[in-house]
């Protein structure tokens, strides 16, 4: 009798393990395979003052980000956050002119209550290119 439940307890925390690593396994490869298209819509090439300093719209990041975690994340997991952090790539600091060459993306989720998935990427823009720096 209680080999039969020693089984059974061995068996749920295996099948919890298992659910919870394909969980985990899903939510990175959704976060690894970001494409770079939703970014690189959002780089403003030329400004209004026919400058040619590209940076990101931060507006449109946002927007083409939330719509790709929107799309992607909840078929995984429930419980999830992803923040946003536009800087400049060389002065470092807060993006307060909403001209920023540079930004971080972090995703946390709670997985299965047995894990925490927790990353984050930073793309830049340099010489005209998006650059991604994991």
């Amino acid at each position: 009798m209680i080999e039969n439940i020693f089984y059974v307890l061995i068996m749920t925390l295996f099948f919890s393990f298992s659910v919870g690593v394909i969980e985990f396994s899903y939510v990175n490869r959704t976060f690894e395979l970001l494409l770079r298209a939703p970014i690189e819509l959002a780089i403003i090439t030329i400004d209004e003052n026919g400058e040619t300093n590209p940076y990101f719209d931060e507006e449109k990041v946002v927007e083409n980000l939330d719509n790709y975690f929107e799309n992607n994340l909840p078929r995984f997991v429930h419980d999830y956050t992803y923040e946003y952090y536009f800087s400049y790539k060389d002065k470092g600091g807060y993006c307060l002119d909403h001209k920023c060459d540079a930004f971080k993306v972090s995703v946390k989720a709670k997985i299965s209550g047995m894990f925490t998935f927790n990353k984050a990427k930073t793309y830049f823009i340099s010489e005209g290119r998006l650059i991604n720096d994991i």
